[in-house]
């Protein structure tokens, strides 16, 4: 695995006083160094992208309760499989601390209110 990263390097040497070539394994500090770097990166970016697109809470439009992720889930309703308010019977909006209303008006109703298809 490692070799196939390019993270170790074998070289060959023939020793003067045998007739046979010994390896050696020799590692590459700063190849190692920059696919680190390079993955913790991704993983980072990977975190925030997921954070970005999660979504908190919910709350309803017309009479402003908010919902727990966990406790919409109760809410769902079985003929439009939209998450309804228990109060209003208004459908829920997707909310989180990252996302507001206005940037999601991409047409896709359902990822605003949060339905997973």
């Amino acid at each position: 695995m490692l070799k196939e990263e390019n993270l170790i390097t074998r070289e060959h040497r023939k020793e003067t006083a045998k007739v046979h070539a010994r390896s050696y394994c020799c590692r590459d500090y700063a190849q190692i160094y920059d696919v680190v770097r390079y993955r913790l990166h991704r993983m980072n970016e990977e975190k925030k992208w997921k954070d970005k697109n999660t979504v908190l809470e919910y709350v309803c439009p017309n009479c402003h309760r908010r919902y727990t992720a966990l406790d919409a889930l109760q809410l769902i309703s079985m003929e439009d499989e939209y998450f309804h308010c228990e109060n209003c019977n208004g459908e829920l909006l997707a909310e989180s601390d990252k996302l507001d209303s206005q940037d999601v008006g991409d047409g896709d109703d359902n990822a605003r209110r949060g339905v997973k298809s």
